[in-house]
């Protein structure tokens, strides 16, 4: 059993690889000369080396519990005691980690490293990487390392499952700029052509790709298992037969649940986006505004764990009493500041730059458009979980049809409202 520092520290390492999860695919800095890669790496290395105390904390703390608790009083045996206690604390037993069938080819390919590494000709750029990549053994040691902290750490399905949830809530970011670039709908002013050659978070369309084909079979299997499955005691033991619960069928409110999930995601992706449009707007001199982007992707991650502790009270009825309304309102809200908002710089006096807020009507209707789509699938979860096989085939349909339906109508009113705009600045000229 782990003491509470112990416990602290295995938090720390969950938390570690969830960030690592969520912050390297979605982190770019528009305010460095290399923007992604470097950026990128930097941020996993910081979180790695966090990681890595935490697990030496961990291993520490077995090894003094082990030694405390061991009666014999040689000292030989008081040090295999603690090599023991560590090993047990840390790895899933001892020398059991040699055993999993990808400890020892990145044990290997570590070595191959190293041996490089002691061998370069040119030991600076070997070890830290060059100037564009960051792509050294440092990089790559870090890389290692994350990977057998989460073999040796990773011992639940509920942290399994959360992992999975965290990388495909990341994903749809990632896919949703990725469309806003296809669309010509980005607000950053990229040098290169993100229309034709999506670069999404990534800034490469290989990375992109990369990403992901990681994340699909995650994605296909928690749509065919759903985004909450039946309860996963922590420790994987098993449930406590003595006071069940008694079963509430009628009672759950797992629509409310979707409904509330998917109003969040929505409210971090708008979020995400009206960092972007902050970010291309203000751009101050010595990078004032470089804090927006770090917050949203504090808040999205954030955000993570608010979904993810929501989707194990489908039974609260503070779902729809508390939460639904909650959520609705924080979406008209985001909506509201994330599209019509407009930011930009005043230029008047150039001694004393100041923020210059205005407000697009135009843009009203995608927040009529993302209100509606929230309150759609608000109804279809509802439709779906109260209804029998054939009204639930029938409803999905027709839900489908009217979101399509609303889709085409938004952009025709989008393009006449541009026509109509283009016109009258042509006239008027």
């Amino acid at each position: 059993m782990l003491t509470r520092l112990g416990r602290y520290a295995d938090r720390v390492l969950e938390l570690g690889w969830l960030a690592a999860a969520v912050m390297v695919p979605l982190f770019f800095n528009v305010y460095s000369s290399r923007v992604f890669e470097p950026d990128k790496i930097s941020t996993l290395r910081s979180l790695v080396l966090l990681m890595l105390v935490a697990w030496f904390v961990k291993m520490f703390e077995g090894g003094v519990r082990a030694v405390r608790s061991d009666t014999r009083s040689v000292r030989g045996g008081k040090v295999a005691a603690a090599v023991q206690g560590a090993a047990e604390s840390g790895l899933p037993s001892w020398l059991g980690i040699l055993r999993v069938p990808m400890v020892i080819p990145i044990i290997v390919y570590a070595a191959a490293y190293m041996i490089s590494t002691i061998f370069t000709v040119t030991p600076d750029a070997t070890w830290w990487g060059s100037y564009q990549r960051l792509q050294g053994t440092y990089s790559q040691y870090s890389y290692m390392l994350l990977g057998l902290m989460v073999i040796a750490n990773l011992r639940t399905r509920v942290q399994l499952e959360r992992l999975i949830n965290f990388m495909v809530l990341t994903s749809i970011p990632v896919v949703l700029y990725g469309l806003a670039q296809w669309l010509h709908l980005d607000p950053l002013p990229w040098a290169g052509d993100t229309a034709t050659r999506v670069a999404s978070t990534m800034g490469n369309a290989i990375f992109v790709a990369a990403w992901l084909i990681m994340v699909v079979p995650f994605t296909i299997y928690r749509l065919l298992t759903g985004l909450t499955t039946s309860p996963i005691v922590e420790g994987n033991e098993a449930p406590s037969t003595q006071n069940p619960k008694p079963k509430t069928q009628n009672l759950t409110y797992g629509w409310a649940v979707v409904a509330n999930g998917a109003g969040i995601l929505m409210i971090l992706s708008l979020l995400f986006f009206m960092a972007l449009k902050m970010m291309a707007g203000l751009p101050f001199p010595d990078a004032g505004m470089w804090w927006v982007f770090p917050l949203a992707l504090a808040l999205f991650y954030a955000g993570c764990w608010l979904i993810e502790r929501i989707g194990k009270n489908s039974d609260d009825p503070l779902q729809v009493s508390l939460n639904l309304p909650a959520v609705g309102a924080g979406l008209f809200f985001v909506s509201l500041l994330a599209l019509p908002l407009t930011w930009a710089i005043d230029r008047t006096n150039i001694e004393a730059l100041k923020m210059q807020i205005g407000f697009d009507w135009a843009n009203i209707v995608w927040v009529v458009f993302v209100i509606a789509l929230w309150a759609a699938i608000t109804a279809l979860a509802y439709a779906l979980s109260n209804s029998n096989r054939t009204w639930t085939i029938i409803s999905a349909a027709l839900w489908a049809v009217v979101g399509y339906v609303a889709f085409v109508i938004s952009g025709v009113i989008i393009w006449l409202v541009f026509f109509l705009l283009l016109w009258a600045a042509l006239t008027a000229g």
